[in-house]
């Protein structure tokens, strides 16, 4: 379970930088992480190799998102536990809310191989990461997904006591998108 820190469950309201006041918020709960993983393993010590396969999924119910809501023009306002406040034009005010829809997922796979003649050792990770957060903009919940592919080799060899070499090249992309941007291109 993951609970909300004492700021963010703190009646009050920091202005300290008028234009990006936070809020923090009483009603808020502790969430609940429901996680499912699975790995399997096999190793041959006769042919010297390492396989290895595994997937974890997370969904995190009351999700600790965070709101936000930009104002045009000096607004009086109010906190949940009734504490009045001004928020001045052109500022914005964050603060948490609990929401459902945090998933996340990963898919990771390894092999390893040993050639005793040759000296090396060689090493091949892929790996994948799908991550989906909840956030809240003027009233409305928006959620912000993302991917990020990995492939990953490695050659180690020790031809001999004085010679070594390593050899390493790893491949990452990362992708994100959210409603909001879909929303505003289809305008």
């Amino acid at each position: 379970a993951q609970y909300p820190t004492l700021d963010m469950l703190t009646d009050r309201v920091n202005s300290i930088l008028p234009l990006n006041i936070i809020a923090g918020n009483p009603l808020m709960e502790q969430c609940t992480v429901h996680q499912i993983s699975g790995t399997y393993r096999k190793t041959n010590v006769t042919k010297g190799s390492h396989f290895e396969i595994g997937l974890t999924t997370k969904y995190i119910h009351n999700f600790i998102g965070q709101s936000s809501w930009f104002y045009t023009e000096d607004t009086p306002a109010t906190t949940a536990g009734g504490v009045d406040y001004l928020i001045p034009a052109g500022a914005t005010v964050r603060s948490f809310e609990n929401m459902d829809g945090s998933l996340s997922a990963k898919f990771e796979s390894k092999y390893s191989a040993h050639s005793r003649k040759l000296k090396s050792k060689l090493n091949f990770r892929i790996a994948a990461d799908y991550n989906s957060l909840p956030y809240m903009n003027q009233g409305e919940k928006h959620v912000t997904e993302s991917i990020t592919p990995l492939f990953r080799f490695d050659y180690q060899s020790n031809f001999s006591k004085v010679f070594r070499m390593n050899l390493s090249s790893a491949t990452s992309y990362y992708n994100s998108w959210g409603t909001m941007d879909t929303e505003r291109l289809s305008e």
